[in-house]
């Protein structure tokens, strides 16, 4: 599954067990993370 924020992440116990990996520049609340801001600044 794609998406735009940590909420939609196919990563999700991939490919780890129990490890929740944060892959998207939006939060699970559609927040912009700091990586988003690092983008925006390149």
């Amino acid at each position: 599954q794609w998406g735009v924020a940590d909420d939609s992440s196919y990563l999700f116990n991939m490919p780890v067990p129990n490890r929740n990996d944060w892959p998207y520049l939006f939060d699970a609340d559609h927040q912009p993370k700091l990586a988003y801001e690092m983008v925006m600044d390149f």
